[in-house]
């Protein structure tokens, strides 16, 4: 994970410090492939806890699907809509924005005598495809926190603030 430390002068790259976090310490040899890295990852994960040990499954799952909301009377939220590395800090903006569409959603229901399957439908809509899109952009920030030639063509890094 990589987080802006300080920025002495906004107009200079050059002179910013960034905090960098390894996602794993491995003096061996690096795993060469995605699928050699996921092996790996599992089996390290085997003495993590729940929801830790199951991260490997749920943070791979690339296909983000619309669910069935059965007419509005069942829906889903958070990671069980969109799991995603943990790279761009999206997890409390996402969680403030669905509960808020939520909450107007039953508001609809409650008080507007709003179809569910209506209130509800917009609701999951909106959460799939911001989570959708979510997901690959933060796919896309873990790789280059991965890479740090992929890291170097970022917009912070190519034109700062």
């Amino acid at each position: 994970i990589t987080s802006v430390a300080d920025v002495p002068d906004p107009d200079k790259p050059e002179t910013w410090l960034f905090q960098i976090s390894l996602s794993l310490w491995n003096e061996g040899q690096q795993p060469e492939t995605y699928g050699e890295r996921v092996r790996l990852f599992k089996k390290l994960a085997t003495n993590y806890c729940e929801p830790f040990k199951s991260l490997g499954r749920f943070s791979t799952w690339k296909k983000i699907q619309p669910w069935n909301n059965y007419r509005g009377r069942v829906t889903i939220a958070g990671d069980a809509a969109h799991p995603m590395f943990p790279y761009r800090a999206q997890g409390l903006n996402n969680a403030l924005k669905e509960a808020g569409l939520y909450v107007d959603a039953i508001d609809r229901i409650i008080y507007r005598a709003e179809d569910p399957a209506s209130a509800i439908g917009l609701y999951d809509a909106d959460v799939y495809s911001r989570g959708k899109d979510d997901t690959a952009i933060s796919d896309d920030q873990m790789y280059a926190c991965h890479h740090w030639d992929a890291l170097l063509k970022a917009p912070l890094f190519k034109d700062g603030f």
